[in-house]
């Protein structure tokens, strides 16, 4: 509770629209409002929630995965650096692009969805926004989604369009 009342932006009023604007309905009934709790977090921020509950010294940063060895008693992952660090376990969620996913599974393709993704943060302060508004714009065959993060600091969109061109997978690839 007092790490979503920190980092979170509790959604007020979420609505979905039409493309013009035009109210379709709210996301929940009105007279559950009260009931149901539901925070936009920026990606950042619950990362930090995550490793601020560990020991200290267990995360490190700057290492890149490069491999990976396991016997009957741990697992160990190398990286780029030369270092290695040994587990009982090992998590392999390093994203579409992953290291670890040839020591799963045969690494394969992504298979395009038919859809894209465009999405970005934009300061609350430079928008008047109202304060924990969630909006979905839909129209035919394209989305916009608006919803606070960060204490409500920052709105973060996206934009969901046809394409049936293949892209790469990218944070900061334009579009």
């Amino acid at each position: 509770g007092d790490v979503l009342s920190r980092y979170g932006a509790r959604w007020v009023d979420p609505q979905l629209r039409r493309a013009d604007g035009t109210f379709i309905a709210p996301m929940w009934p009105p007279d559950r409002a009260d009931e149901i709790e539901f925070y936009g977090m920026h990606r950042g921020d619950l990362l930090r929630t995550l490793v601020d509950r560990l020991p200290g010294g267990v995360v490190r940063t700057g290492h890149r995965c490069v491999g990976f060895e396991q016997n009957d008693d741990e697992a160990t992952v190398i990286f780029e650096n030369g270092e290695r660090a040994s587990a009982d376990v090992v998590i392999g969620a390093d994203g579409i692009h992953s290291a670890l996913q040839q020591y799963v599974v045969e690494p394969s393709t992504p298979v395009p969805s038919g859809s894209m993704a465009y999405r970005g943060l934009i300061p609350t302060a430079s928008l008047g926004w109202p304060a924990g508004a969630m909006r979905n714009w839909l129209g035919a065959g394209k989305r916009f989604m608006a919803y606070p993060v960060r204490r409500g600091e920052l709105l973060n969109y996206v934009g969901f369009v046809p394409t049936d061109e293949h892209m790469k997978e990218s944070w900061s690839a334009p579009g």
